[in-house]
């Protein structure tokens, strides 16, 4: 495992060691700034927009013209069903924090080997709480919630990944891990932060066409 302290680290290691199978790495304590790598493929409104659309959030007509094939096309189109398994992840992380299954499962449906469209490059996203003592903390005048918060985690697993659709990817995995710390903030005792993100690729390659 290899640890990155921000997502240029990891493009630039992933661009270096492509093609490669099995690459594996993770984000610490990811934010907005580590996840938006600018390029001449994506900028901060184009994956901002794909974001969007893949957890089902309303898009004007100016960002949906930013969508291209080479950008992704079928294969990484995540927005079927979306707002409802993220409301699954919320609840399940609500009734139960320590849970090991808030999981997202991207395929809709079983498909075969030809269909490229329906064999999406994202597989499954694992959402899970760390529960965190500050001892900064403990010995404030305080009820004891400010002592303790969560951190919310992710682990993403990819079928297939080129290097230059990865800012698309790991500014998604951002505004995914946002949308679903928000709502848990409104529904746990405690606060609840960003956490780390892992990243697992089974085949890398530089670009779309390699």
């Amino acid at each position: 495992m290899t640890f990155y302290l921000d997502g240029e680290e990891m493009i630039e290691d992933a661009t270096f060691v492509a093609p490669h199978y099995n690459f594996c790495g993770t984000i610490l304590n990811i934010n907005e700034e580590k996840a938006t790598i600018v390029t001449d493929l994506f900028d901060k409104k184009t994956m901002l927009a794909y974001a969007k659309k893949n957890c089902e959030v309303n898009l004007t007509d100016k960002e949906k013209e930013l969508f291209s094939e080479y950008r992704g096309g079928g294969q990484g189109d995540y927005s079927l069903g979306m707002s409802n398994k993220i409301e699954n992840i919320v609840k399940c992380l609500t009734e139960f924090p320590h849970s090991k299954r808030a999981i997202i499962m991207i395929n809709h449906r079983r498909w075969m080997h030809y269909e490229t469209q329906d064999a999406k490059c994202l597989r499954e996203m694992h959402f899970y709480l760390e529960k965190i003592y500050d001892p900064d903390k403990a010995f404030e005048i305080t009820d004891g919630k400010d002592t303790i918060y969560y951190k919310l985690n992710c682990t993403a697993f990819m079928r297939a990944q080129a290097v230059d659709i990865m800012p698309k990817n790991l500014y998604f995995t951002y505004y995914i891990m946002n949308l679903i710390k928000n709502k848990l903030q409104k529904t746990l005792e405690h606060t609840v932060e960003l956490g780390n993100y892992t990243h697992f690729v089974t085949n890398l390659a530089k670009t779309r066409n390699d």
